[in-house]
C-alpha cells in the first residue's frame, strides 16, 4: 500500500487514532516509523509506541510503499487495514 492510498483512506479519522499491525501474531502489536529507506516508509514492531495517523502526515512522499520490518530484519509490504477497538491494524 502507498502512503498516498492509505493517507487518503484515513481522511476524517481522529489524528490521535494509533496505527498496529497483526502481520506476526493473532493480537496486534503497535508500531514505529523508522524512516524512508529508497521508496519505502520502513515501520517496525514497538509494543510500547503510539503512532498515530499525525505522524504518518509529517510525510509527504505518497509515492512510498509502506513497509514492516520484522524482528530478523526482513521488509514486510503493507496491503490494506482494518480498525479494531479504535486502532488501525495494518496488515
Amino acid at each position: 500500500m502507498r502512503l498516498g492510498d492509505l493517507k487518503i483512506s484515513l481522511l476524517g479519522m481522529p489524528l490521535e487514532r494509533p496505527l498496529a499491525t497483526q502481520l506476526f501474531s493473532s493480537e496486534y502489536v503497535f508500531v514505529e516509523i523508522m524512516g524512508k529507506e529508497d521508496k519505502k516508509l520502513i515501520l517496525t514492531l514497538a509494543p510500547n509506541q503510539d503512532t498515530t495517523i499525525h505522524d504518518l502526515q509529517k510525510y509527504d512522499e505518497n509515492d512510498l510503499e509502506i513497509m514492516i520490518r520484522d524482528s530478523e530484519q526482513l521488509l514486510h509490504k503493507i496491503y490494506g487495514y482494518r480498525i479494531i477497538d479504535n486502532i488501525i491494524v495494518l496488515a
